[in-house]
C-alpha cells in the first residue's frame, strides 16, 4: 500500500537563521499583507522559496534554494530522519490541546491505485503554478497534510520515545500554535513506522493541488531518466503524517459567502426554502450558533442583511433526494452539508453553475465566524452561509468510495507550518 520514509530534509542552519523568523503559511492561505510582512521578517524567511514576490519569482526561488545552500544556511542532514512534530494549540472552545504527528516523505502515486485517497476537486491554475516551481527548484518545499487510520495509536506510542530530547525547532507561529520537532534517526524504530504504512491507504486532508503537482513531476522526470527506478527522491513527496483516530484532531467550518448575483435571486430564496429545508427564523446570532451547536449535521445557517439589520435564518435539510436526481453524486456525498447546500442553494435556488463555483465567480470563503457576520454586516456581501464542520469519518466515508466532495469542505486546523525541514528532489 502506502510508501513512507525517512529522508534527509535540507534544514535552516541554527547559525544563520533563528526559526522564529523564518517559518511561514503554506502559500495558499498567505494573503498580501502577511506576505509583505514575512518577506520584511526575515532575509532568510521561507515564504521567498515557497512564494516568492518577484516578477520571475519560479527562477528567483531556484537561485535562492541554490545560493542559501551554498552558504550554508540550509544544510542537508547526514542521514535520513523522520521529523515528529507537535502543534500545541488553544481551540475555539477553550480546550488547550497538541496534535501530534511527524514529517516524512511519501511515494507518489496515481488515484486509480486507490492507495493515496483524495476528498476535494482542484483547480488547473494552482497546480501549473506549483508545477513551475517544481520544475525550476527540483525541490518540495511545504508538506501535504496526510491523515491516517491508527485506531490502536500504535504509530504515536513508537513516537513518544522522541519527546524526552530536546527538540531542534521551537516556535510559536502566526496562529498562535507552539510548534515543537525533533529529529528520529532510530533505524529500529523508522522500520516499524514504514512497516505499518505497507498494509494502509492514506487520506489527502490538505494539499491536493501540491499532491497532484508532484505526482506529474514525478512523472515528467521519469520520462526523462532512461535508468529511472522509482527510488529516485523525485518520486517521493514530503508529507506530514497525523492520526485521524487521535482525539486531539480539530477541524473547523469553512463558511461561504455569495455576491455578484442579481438582488431578485436572494429576495426570492425565502420562497423556495421549504422546497427543500425546515425553515426556522431566528432572533439572533446567538440563536443560530445555537441552532447549529444542537446537531452537528444536515442543518445549515443563513444570515443576510436587510434594512431592518441582519436577519439569521436556520435550515434543516428534509432529505428530499429528487433534488440529486441525474447528478451523478452519490449517496456518501448526497448527505454532507456541503453538498446540500452547493447542489440545492447554490445550483438550484441561486443560479450558481458549478463552473462559477469551481472558479469562485459568485463565491468566496472565510474560515472565521466573525469575520464572516462582518462582511455581511458591511454590505460586502449579500448573503452568508454559516457551516458545521464536515465530520472526519465523512471524509473517510467519501474518499473509499472512490468520490469527492465541494471544494472547501474541510479546515483542519492548525496548519502545517513551512520551513521545518524542505525536500531536495534531486536528493538521495
Amino acid at each position: 500500500m502506502a510508501t513512507v520514509q525517512p529522508f534527509k530534509g535540507v534544514i535552516y542552519n541554527p547559525g544563520k537563521a533563528d526559526y522564529q523568523e523564518i517559518t511561514c503559511p503554506p502559500y495558499d492561505v498567505i494573503n498580501p499583507g502577511l506576505h509583505q510582512d514575512l518577506y520584511n521578517r526575515h532575509p532568510y524567511n521561507s515564504v521567498r522559496l515557497e512564494l516568492p514576490m518577484e516578477e520571475n519569482r519560479y527562477q528567483s526561488a531556484a537561485e535562492r534554494w541554490t545560493a542559501w545552500r551554498n552558504e550554508k544556511v540550509l544544510v542537508a542532514d547526514e542521514r535520513p530522519a523522520i521529523y515528529v512534530y507537535d502543534q500545541t494549540f488553544v481551540t475555539k472552545s477553550g480546550k488547550k490541546v497538541t496534535r501530534k504527528g511527524f514529517l516524512a516523505r511519501l511515494k507518489t502515486q496515481p488515484f486509480t491505485d486507490r492507495v493515496i485517497m483524495p476528498h476535494e476537486r482542484t483547480l488547473a491554475k494552482a497546480k501549473t503554478d506549483r508545477l513551475n516551481l517544481f520544475k525550476e527548484t527540483a525541490a518540495n518545499f511545504s508538506p501535504i497534510f496526510i491523515l491516517y487510520r491508527d485506531p490502536e495509536l500504535t504509530i504515536d506510542d513508537l513516537l513518544a520515545d522522541t519527546r524526552d530530547e530536546v527538540p531542534f525547532m521551537d516556535v510559536i507561529d502566526y496562529q498562535g500554535a507552539h510548534n515543537l520537532v525533533w529529529r528520529l534517526k532510530s533505524g529500529p524504530l523508522l522500520e516499524k513506522i514504514q512497516n505499518y504504512f505497507e498494509k494502509e491507504r492514506v487520506y489527502i486532508a490538505d494539499g491536493h493541488h501540491r499532491y497532484e503537482t508532484a505526482l506529474a513531476y514525478s512523472e515528467l522526470r521519469a520520462s526523462q531518466n532512461p535508468a529511472h527506478t522509482g527510488n529516485e527522491a523525485y518520486n517521493f513527496v514530503m508529507a506530514y503524517f497525523t492520526n485521524m483516530d487521535d482525539p486531539d484532531l480539530v477541524v473547523y467550518p469553512t463558511h461561504r459567502l455569495v455576491h455578484g448575483i442579481p438582488e431578485a435571486l436572494i429576495g426570492g430564496l425565502d420562497a423556495l426554502l421549504p422546497d427543500a429545508f425546515s425553515v426556522s427564523n431566528l432572533a439572533s446570532e446567538a440563536e443560530l450558533k445555537a441552532f447549529l451547536a444542537e446537531k452537528a449535521t444536515g442543518r445549515l445557517g443563513l444570515v443576510r442583511k436587510e434594512p431592518s439589520g441582519l436577519k439569521w435564518t436556520g435550515l434543516t435539510f428534509l432529505g428530499n433526494e429528487s433534488f440529486f436526481e441525474g447528478t451523478g453524486i452519490p449517496a456518501e456525498v448526497r448527505k454532507l452539508d456541503v453538498s446540500v447546500l452547493h447542489r440545492i442553494v447554490f445550483t438550484r435556488f441561486l443560479g450558481i453553475s458549478q463552473e462559477a463555483q469551481d472558479q469562485q465567480v459568485n463565491l468566496h470563503y472565510s474560515k472565521d465566524w466573525d469575520e464572516t457576520v462582518r462582511e455581511v454586516s458591511a454590505g460586502k456581501s449579500r448573503l452568508a452561509v454559516l457551516m458545521n464542520p464536515t465530520p472526519v469519518s465523512s471524509v473517510v466515508e467519501v474518499c473509499n468510495s472512490g468520490h469527492v466532495m465541494p471544494q472547501k469542505s474541510t479546515f483542519f486546523y492548525p496548519k502545517v507550518i513551512t520551513g521545518i525541514a524542505f525536500h531536495d528532489l534531486n536528493g538521495d
